[in-house]
This record gives structure tokens, sequence and C-alpha cells, in this order.
């Protein structure tokens, strides 16, 4: 196919495969798929398919869809008539051939321009990437020339036995093969077309080259990562503080949207060890001081459920409990014995009093909580990338706390929508 001439009317379209971005293992260190689409970029590649109508079809592997355009000019016939979306990619083959263009944003298709067979063969291609899960990027070229092999004999509609033939014909001329070395594990290099417009060969990134390239975008100052910039300045812009009280009373105060949110005690009502701070600074407020920080996407009840809610359900009340009962009174009021209502009824009356509720809405939330761990002392937060001695040492209370009273207390009622389980 890659030898093939493409006459009479021509449509041609392209996609983007290829890049995903596996996961991290660890709930808090996953990219948030949600709100930021995110492509790794050292492996997104496109691939632009030209369909000659009840005819042939080429395929091209580029970094970008505008690459191949001096290779898809060599492949069509000089009285071919083009038929193509808006991109500003194709406008060089206006006035060397006669161009159709159809603006996908007002419309599949007109009376003048159509690319369906086009992007048939592009969903060719997804069809396969969705059998096999995943295609490796050193074999989307012969991946994309069978997608186009398939759609030709489709539009031409031959017999099996005259596909079987054409195969076995070309199978059996001399040459090397594509595949040559894939069992004997050699690394195979893509064919892809440059910037240039040239022919060349591609391989994945080392691990290496992808740090080294990552580091000098995080560094560029225009075209860097997609995550805001924040200076140790600016990070705490945008918050809005609420006593617990005054939340409890009215919980419209806080919108159950995106967003970061913070809890600060009053000052003197909670007695921590010096290790609990660290080399990093308190932020203290109005005689409050900073101890948690979280993200949510529903803020209005992630924040009630650390006031008012229970131990499964707010990591926080867990750990405020697990310091009373194991350094011993450092908290007024709050009784861990062996009545579990007793000691939550005692913990949110301590909380409303005594709690500062400061909350941000944004949709970068992972990053903005980030930022609050990096620049300021958050002691009772016990996820993340650097932990103090003491976050060890309260994860450490937390376990034995759970062993030692929480298994003893009688699980609280739990409560469904609509039939009841059996």
């Amino acid at each position: 196919m890659a030898e093939m001439t493409l006459g009479g009317e021509i449509e041609f379209d392209g996609g983007y495969f290829g890049g995903y971005c596996r996961a991290k293992n660890v709930k808090k260190e996953r990219t948030d798929l949600r709100k930021i689409p995110y492509r790794d970029a050292e492996r997104e590649m496109s691939v632009t398919f030209a369909v000659e109508r009840n005819g042939a079809v080429r395929a091209w592997v580029a970094k970008r869809e505008g690459h191949p355009k001096k290779q898809m000019d060599r492949a069509f016939a000089k009285d071919a008539v083009l038929f193509s979306d808006s991109a500003p990619s194709w406008n060089s083959f206006r006035g060397k051939r006669r161009l159709f263009q159809v603006n996908h944003n007002v419309a599949y298709m007109t009376p003048e321009a159509c690319t369906n067979a086009a992007e048939s063969a592009v969903r060719s291609l997804r069809a396969a990437e969705d059998v096999h899960r995943h295609i490796a990027q050193t074999y989307l070229d012969l991946y994309a020339g069978e997608a186009g092999w398939r759609v030709t004999y489709n539009h031409q509609r031959r017999g099996k036995e005259q596909r079987f033939a054409t195969l076995m014909a070309m199978m059996s001329r001399p040459g090397r093969s594509a595949l040559a070395g894939y069992f004997q594990g050699k690394k195979r290099l893509c064919r892809i077309v440059s910037e240039t417009g040239e022919w060349a060969t591609w391989r994945p990134p080392t691990r290496e080259e992808r740090d080294r390239a990552r580091a000098a975008r995080d560094k560029a100052p225009i075209g860097g990562p997609y995550r805001p910039r924040r200076t140790p300045a600016t990070w705490s812009a945008g918050f809005q503080f609420v006593p617990a009280a005054q939340f409890a009373q009215d919980w419209s105060v806080v919108r159950d949207l995106p967003g970061v949110y913070v809890l600060l005690l009053r000052d003197g009502a909670i007695t921590l060890p010096d290790d609990a701070v660290n080399d990093l600074p308190l932020w203290r407020r109005g005689g409050f001081v900073h101890v948690y920080t979280g993200e949510s996407y529903g803020l209005r009840g992630r924040v009630r459920e650390h006031l008012t809610g229970s131990l499964e359900r707010s990591s926080l009340r867990e750990s405020l409990l697990a310091l009373r009962w194991s350094i011993g009174p450092a908290f007024g009021g709050i009784e861990v014995g062996p009545d579990r209502s007793s000691a939550e009824d005692k913990l949110t009356e301590w909380l409303l009093a005594n709690a500062l509720v400061g909350h941000k809405q944004s949709a970068h939330i992972r990053d903005y909580e980030r930022d609050v761990l990096n620049f300021v002392a958050s002691p009772l937060n016990t996820r993340r990338d650097q932990p103090t001695e003491f976050a060890r040492k309260l994860r450490e209370a937390r376990a034995l706390f759970r062993e030692e009273v929480t298994s003893r207390w009688v699980p609280p009622e739990r409560t469904f929508k609509g039939t009841p389980r059996r």
C-alpha cells in the first residue's frame, strides 16, 4: 500500500493514538484525570489516513497531524480532488489541487465535502486499539497499515479468495520483513514522518530522557506544566474562613464544590510535641493554628464529616482521639472510654468550639493541597511525600488505638437506602 498513488476523489483525516499514562498505585499520588485531560506527550502519535473513494488507503504516522503533508502531496495524483476537515494544516493543498473542506463544528458533512470514509479508517484503528487494549508505539505504523488494508477491501468489496491471493502475492515478494528480529527480542523502530516531511525512525524515550525533558519543561516560563505556578507569597490567596460553630448552624456557608480545605485549632487547645512541626513554619490566623489540610470534590460534605461525622469516614477524628488516648490530657473535655457515642459526641462538641475552617474552591485540588503541605506545617496529615517523625508516630498510635479501643466498641448502625440488604 505504501507504493500506491491515490487519484480521483480522496478524503483524508487523522487521529491521535497512544500516550496513555498509567495511574500511580497510591491514590493520593494519581493524576486527576477527571479534571485535567492528560496524555504522555512523548508517546502520543498521530496517524493520518488518505482514502481514495472506492479505492486504496494510505496511512502515515507522525508526531503531529500536519507533518506528512509533503508525503501526501507526492502520493496524490495531480488531478485528484481532495476532501478534508477545516484544520489549518491542510490549507497548503489549496491552489495545487481542488480542495473542499467541512467545518465539523458546524456539520458532519455538507453537499460539498464529506470525510466519513477517512474517519472510518481512523475508527478501524480505534477498534484495534480497543481489542488489544494497548498498541505499542513502535508497531503503530504496522497497525495503521493493517487498518488501511481492511478499509480498502471493505470498500472494494472483494471476495475472500481475491483477498487471500493478493495477500499471499505480497507476502511472497523478496525482501526483509518489517518484523524481522521480533522473536530474537530486537527492539523495532517505528517508521514515521518527521517535522520536515521526510521519513525517519522513532523509538520511545528512555526514563532518563523523559525525566530530563520534564525537568526542562518545568523550568520553562512558557509552555510548562499544566499545574498553576504558586509561590510562598501567593499560595494562601483565596481562602475563606468560617468558625466551626457557625458552619454547624448553617451548612450552606460552604458550597459543596471541588476545592481545598484547612482546619485550624484555637491556640492552646492542643499540645503537640516538638517533632510535629519539622522545619516548616506554622500557619497562624487570629489566635488559631493550622493542623490539617485536605481536598475534596464536595467541600461541604467532607468538612462536615470531620466536624460531626464518625471515625470510619474521618482520619482527622481518629487522629485526635488516638492522641487523647495515647498522650493523655492534651484535649480538654474529651474522654476516650468504653462508650463510643460519648467519645464521638465529646469530640464533636470540642471541635465546634475550637476549630476554624478555611476553604478555597478550585479544580486543581491535588495541586493546592500539595502546596499547603509544602509551604506550612500540617502536623495531623500523615500521608505526604516526606512524612515527619511525628506523622510516623501518629500512624502507629492510630493503629494501636484501633486494636486496643475501636475494635471493642459496638459498631455504628448502618442504614441503607431502599430495601435493606439481607
